[in-house]
């Protein structure tokens, strides 16, 4: 990846660890009580953010999704050619578009923690270290 460092934040750690827990699966869904799946989904959907990066050659996609994990800003997403750039473009679900920073990549589990220049904001965030555990076999959102 150009330019970026091999350096690993609190929060790529705190990420892979609760994501690698043998035998469960974290279970991210809203703090907020939902009353339907509609509100479930839409509340889901303002955490996730899209990235702009690298891509458009040869059919390569110059896109993809990432998940908002602090408030922040925070972001954890796959590893890809998408963030081989310097400039990689984030757009959050209400339109806001910031410039992002890769804090850390794991290269063995292909994922990276992003860091969106946040000021006295508070982004609405999957809390990984609340995330319920569900049991193999139960159904989640």
């Amino acid at each position: 990846m150009s330019g970026t460092r091999p350096r690993y934040s609190k929060l790529l750690l705190a990420a892979l660890a609760t994501l690698c827990l043998p035998g469960m699966l974290t279970v991210m869904h809203s703090t907020a009580v939902a009353g339907s799946l509609h509100d479930s989904i839409r509340e889901a959907q303002r955490k996730v953010v899209k990235i702009y990066g690298a891509g458009g050659v040869s059919g390569l996609e110059a896109y993809q999704t990432g998940i908002l994990i602090s408030a922040e800003g925070h972001v954890l997403t796959v590893q890809s050619y998408v963030l081989d750039t310097d400039d990689l473009a984030v757009v959050l679900d209400d339109g806001r578009k910031f410039t992002a920073e890769i804090l850390g990549v794991d290269p063995v589990r292909e994922l990276a923690v992003l860091k969106l220049p946040i000021e006295n904001d508070s982004l609405p965030h999957f809390n990984l270290a609340a995330a319920p555990l569900a049991k193999i076999g139960e159904r989640v959102l």
